[in-house]
């Protein structure tokens, strides 16, 4: 048998294993780029959300100081005497 004889079968088989490794790779891809972008969605919403429930969550509770006590105390002179850092000595 000669060596030089086309195997179209060979060849057949290689053109669908590069059509399907282009499509499979396109495939993935797609796939990958739209689970980076769902998990950067929902990161930006626990980064921007998450802070906010934990306050709410510790106001229901009953804990911690509400704003609207400081705002209506008379005897605050002015936003000067509650100092941004407490533990700083004047």
């Amino acid at each position: 048998m000669p060596t030089n004889v086309k195997n179209s079968f060979k060849e057949l088989q290689d053109q669908e294993s590069a059509k399907f490794s282009e499509q499979s790779e396109q495939k993935i891809k797609h796939s990958l780029d739209s689970n980076v972008g769902l998990f950067h969605f929902l990161g930006e919403i626990v980064d921007l959300y998450l802070p906010k429930i934990f306050g709410m969550f510790i106001k229901m509770s009953g804990g911690g100081p509400s704003p609207t006590d400081d705002q209506s105390n008379p005897n605050r002179l002015s936003d000067n005497d509650r100092p941004k850092y407490p533990n700083t000595i004047d």
